[in-house]
């Protein structure tokens, strides 16, 4: 019954020619847009600097770490707050594509000239999800040294490619 049931929706979701409707990002934006400008109009120490983008990376996880960690077990709010104080950072660095994620994050929050687009979510997203489970990935130049950078900082050895050409020769 799975089975079909999976290939039934794999089918359905190529037949069908209604596009999905795309919800925007601009609150999201707009939020790391400001952030980004708070850290340059208040400089810091590297490490301070580090905790911020911390900080803001585990607020925009909102509800979702809530539900994370009551299915971890951690049911008190002592005990979630002793893991946001104490070993957050430390056990996130360890996550295959939400590690990457916060770390690009990171790097791109400290960077005061960058401008943030809608469209930085969604490469965030999906590059650094196959960054951490796949092979070999390509993308457009920027995202690709950010993650580059940031693998660099994690210790990780990431097969990037900034050109389907380059791919093709690994391959």
């Amino acid at each position: 019954m799975r089975s079909q049931t999976s290939v039934l929706a794999d089918i359905d979701a190529m037949l069908d020619t209604e596009p999905c409707p795309m919800d925007g990002v601009a609150g999201w934006v707009t939020g790391f847009q400001d952030f980004a400008t708070f850290l340059r109009d208040n400089p810091t120490g590297p490490e301070i600097r580090r905790q911020r983008t911390h900080l803001r990376f585990i607020a925009d996880l909102g509800k979702k770490l809530a539900e994370a960690a009551w299915l971890t077990g951690i049911t008190r709010p002592e005990d979630l707050s002793d893991w946001l104080t104490n070993r957050s950072e430390a056990d996130i660095r360890e996550l295959v594509a939400l590690g990457l994620f916060r770390e690009v994050l990171h790097e791109k929050l400290s960077d005061p000239n960058l401008r943030w687009t809608e469209n930085d979510l969604t490469d965030m997203i999906y590059l650094t999800a196959a960054a951490g489970y796949c092979d070999h990935i390509v993308g457009e130049r920027t995202h690709m040294s950010h993650i580059a950078n940031s693998a660099r900082r994690l210790g990780r050895t990431i097969s990037l490619h900034r050109m389907l050409p380059s791919l093709v020769e690994r391959l």
